[in-house]
């Protein structure tokens, strides 16, 4: 029988390696960014509470975004480097180092939550399963030999890639899974289904190619058991099939049109800054979901609201925005009146942890519906910092660094 208990395990050590932004308090002296990560190998290891799990990583993703000037303005992070206990805090209750990036990874399960010891059913993930797992932001991350997570936080390893595609995994697909079926209703376990009263669903991906999470959004919309609703209604149309239940409308360059029709399933596409008056010229009705993979703000976000663009009770999703335009507000000041008036939804979404829907996406991953982020190569923890300096240059959908903790690894 398989032990769940830490002492049953082989030693863990006291001390990890990790890498880490400065010790808070943060302040405008800071500059932030990847030039200001630190790897040490002196990070005291996490002590898991009665809920939690110890996972040692084999992989993990960080973004560039993570360790930005404006993250470390912020308390979330700053007040979560202390992890568990005391781990991260000297005996006067300093932090020893500063918030640990990596939300996303692939990594084994070392030691399972003490409340589920005495259940019947034992821990839903056991002792040496393989998991990955999207963490909460408030605490550290998975740049590190170790973390904890709780069991809403992961999800059995898919078993057709290996450990680095599979850390690559949870934040992209989580964000276009909770942006279309959560935020955008289409989900009738998380609201009213959005399905039109007449026609297919109309859906525009604006930077579909260029954004990780444009193309997991474009993959969901190809998927035609996904949206069971939209497929009967458009069946039941004298001369409509089923690959006709969702229109999906893409923008990009020139040179990834090939690519945006051929391999991510869009009908129409557009290589123009002007989309409303792409939607006159081409005499495309208007659309019941923006999914703003673009992050411009601006010009670019005023015209996925004008109703050239996006029906009356539609729905504009922005998964993230440049600094400068304060994520927290759902749109700029001048179109909050046209919103309202409207009845648009319109909001920044953020992927939170969610098992069921990260097994659901690991499902879609062995059936080859989503797939893992394209990276370039995998670089060791070590190198992390000058990995994410590259990725902070090459922008876009090169952004991240996809890191091997464990030099074991597959």
């Amino acid at each position: 029988m398989t032990s769940n208990t830490l002492s049953a395990q082989k030693r863990i050590p006291e001390r990890m390696q990790a890498l880490h932004l400065p010790p808070g308090p943060y302040d405008k002296t800071i500059p932030g960014g990847p030039s200001s990560l630190i790897y040490s190998m002196d990070i005291p290891v996490p002590k898991p509470s009665a809920r939690e799990y110890l996972i040692k990583i084999q992989a993990t993703t960080v973004h560039v975004s993570e360790v930005q000037a404006d993250v470390c303005d912020g308390d979330s992070l700053a007040s979560s480097s202390a992890g568990a206990g005391a781990a991260g805090k000297t005996a006067k209750g300093f932090k020893t180092h500063g918030p640990i990036p990596g939300r996303e990874f692939c990594g084994i399960v070392i030691s399972t939550p003490k409340e589920d010891h005495g259940s019947s059913t034992g821990p839903m993930f056991k002792i040496n399963d393989e998991v990955i797992g999207l963490l909460d932001a408030s605490h550290d991350g998975a740049a590190a030999d170790y973390i904890l997570a709780t069991e809403n936080e992961l999800a059995r390893k898919p078993q057709n890639i290996s450990a680095a595609e599979a850390s690559t995994i949870p934040f992209a697909s989580l964000t276009a899974w909770q942006g279309l079926f959560c935020y955008a209703t289409l989900d009738p376990d998380d609201g009213p289904c959005n399905r039109p009263a007449d026609g297919p669903l109309r859906v525009l991906v604006t930077n579909a190619a260029g954004s990780e999470i444009g193309r997991q959004v474009m993959r969901l919309l190809q998927c035609r058991s996904l949206f069971p609703e939209h497929c009967a209604h458009m069946m039941g149309k004298a001369g409509k099939a089923a690959e006709s239940a969702v229109w999906i409308c893409a923008t990009g360059t020139r040179d990834e049109h090939e690519f945006l029709q051929l391999k991510l399933g869009a009908d129409a596409v557009t290589a123009g800054t002007d989309i409303a008056a792409a939607f006159r010229e081409n005499g495309w009705d208007p659309v019941d979901i923006v999914f703003d993979c673009l992050a411009a703000g601006g010009a670019t976000l005023r015209q996925v609201h004008s109703p050239v663009v996006v029906k009356d009770h539609g729905h504009v999703i922005t998964p993230s925005r440049p600094p400068s335009a304060h994520p927290e507000k759902p749109a700029e000041r001048e179109e909050l009146a046209e919103i309202r008036t409207r009845n648009l939804t319109s909001e920044v979404i953020r992927a939170k942890p969610n098992r069921k829907q990260l097994a659901t996406v690991v499902q879609l991953v062995e059936k080859g519906v989503l797939k893992p982020v394209e990276f370039l190569r995998v670089e060791d923890l070590l190198h992390g910092r000058e990995a994410l300096i590259q990725a902070e240059r090459a922008g876009g959908a090169q952004a991240l660094a996809v890191l091997r903790v464990d030099p074991s690894m597959d």
